[in-house]
């Protein structure tokens, strides 16, 4: 065993592990055959130019065409781990349309950053909400239609046992999030006694009145407070508990009574020798 290595060696291998030699000396035939070795951990679309550093590393890279694309993102779908993120932040609906067609159905994820451009989005989103065991997390941009909430409920309200998830609508979604689409989880949360999700919705999508309704959704009812009711009038309002003093008043009356009367009954039917006698005048 050698204890040293002579400089001169150490230099001569250095020299060898440079970019311009390493690149070329490397056989990347084991990789291929050996695909269940590649592990993918996120797809990032970022084709704006905004990340500089990206297009350094990719600064001397012909583009390639879509039936390109598609294939390569076809095969190395199966490689794509489960726990991974989809991150779709800059990019262009042709794009997108490219990345969701090669990804949807082959493919899950455990993050998923969403813009909306068209039935393709809302197709990928619902593959992953129904297929994905390890999604945890949505964040929505765009102008996503009414119909996503549908499938929001669902991933937030799933019944297997699983970790807390969380929703995220970017203002820009502009969805209209209603109190009785909110009542649905309230509903969830009282039957099981949990809730394992978080909704964050961007902007102000509630009146006041119905911001009122949702605090009072949020407390539980207990014997001295009666329990949230619905009226047609407005959305829900909160009918007050009698007071308890109010109550008992009619009670405490009747009691009193019934003692004045008992001793009326007494007085009435005393005895003679038990009355006191009379004090007579004195004779002088």
């Amino acid at each position: 065993m050698m204890d040293e290595v002579p400089f001169k060696f150490v230099d001569s291998v250095v020299e060898l592990l440079g970019k311009q030699t390493l690149d070329s000396s490397v056989d990347l035939n084991i990789i291929r055959k050996n695909r269940r070795f590649i592990r993918i951990q996120w797809i990032k679309d970022d084709n704006d130019g905004s990340d500089w550093m990206l297009m350094i590393h990719w600064e001397d890279v012909q583009p390639s065409g879509e039936p390109e694309i598609a294939k390569l993102l076809g095969s190395l779908a199966p490689q794509i781990e489960p726990s991974s993120s989809f991150d779709s932040i800059h990019n262009s609906p042709g794009c997108q349309h490219v990345l969701l067609r090669s990804l949807i159905n082959k493919a899950h994820f455990c993050s998923i950053n969403l813009y909306y451009y068209g039935k393709i989005s809302h197709d990928f989103l619902e593959d992953q909400i129904n297929n994905s065991p390890f999604l945890e997390r949505v964040l929505l941009r765009g102008e996503w239609p009414q119909s996503v909430l549908t499938l929001m409920a669902t991933f937030c309200l799933k019944s297997e046992p699983r970790r807390p998830v969380s929703v995220e609508l970017r203002k820009g979604t502009k969805l209209r999030i209603d109190i009785n689409y909110l009542r649905t989880f309230f509903d969830a949360w009282k039957a099981k006694g949990r809730l394992q999700c978080k909704l964050t919705v961007q902007g102000k999508p509630l009146h006041v009145e119905e911001r009122r309704a949702l605090k009072a959704m949020g407390r539980q009812p207990s014997p001295s407070k009666a329990p949230v009711l619905a009226t047609p009038a407005g959305p829900l309002v909160e009918k007050p508990a009698a007071p308890a003093s109010a109550a008992s008043k009619p009670e405490k009356e009747a009691e009193k009574q019934k003692e004045e009367d008992k001793k009326a009954r007494l007085l009435r039917t005393e005895p003679e020798d038990k009355k006191p006698a009379e004090k007579t005048p004195e004779e002088p």
